[in-house]
């Protein structure tokens, strides 16, 4: 089975971007949808511009990365944990 994670952009978790998941779990692919903004949506572009602005960049990273984890595990691939795995080592401190 093949596995994608879907980042959403500025706006948020939206219902735009969770139709668009449900597609790709529709079309047979495991999916992960990190809420990086943690319910938090955006309804202006005032409102985008702070949420992404706030949005520190290591937490998004460490988001990104435990949905290639829960990915990993949920497909059975153990290349995506090693994915992850070395780009946590590979990230600045």
């Amino acid at each position: 089975m093949a596995g994608v994670v879907v980042l959403h952009p500025w706006w948020g978790l939206n219902d735009d971007v969770v139709a668009y998941a449900d597609q790709l779990a529709d079309g047979g692919f495991a999916v992960v949808v990190p809420d990086l903004y943690e319910g938090r949506l955006a309804t202006t572009i005032e409102e985008a511009d702070r949420l992404a602005t706030s949005l520190e960049e290591d937490v998004a990273d460490a988001f990104a990365l435990a949905a290639v984890d829960v990915l990993g595990a949920a497909i059975g691939d153990p290349m995506a944990r090693l994915a992850s795995t070395t780009a946590r080592r590979a990230a600045p401190s």
